[in-house]
């Protein structure tokens, strides 16, 4: 279903204003951000930015694209 609505977009030259604290994860935070993306993952160091960030986990992403009722 996503693979006929992606975009592809190259790294985004500057890191991100925001930092996780696993390092490995700053560069998803950075592409977010610089395509204005939301990021939907299990990770608990990029879900604890969610106040920050669009974040969602899997199921409460799916819960945002398919309201109660309609699966």
């Amino acid at each position: 279903m996503l693979r006929h609505r992606a975009d592809l977009r190259d790294d985004p030259a500057d890191p991100p204003r925001l930092k996780s604290a696993d390092p490995k994860d700053d560069y998803l935070i950075a592409l977010a951000s610089a395509s204005q993306a939301v990021i939907v993952s299990g990770d608990r160091h990029l879900l604890d930015l969610g106040d920050d960030l669009p974040v969602y986990s899997p199921a409460a992403f799916l819960a945002i694209i398919e309201p109660a009722g309609t699966a």
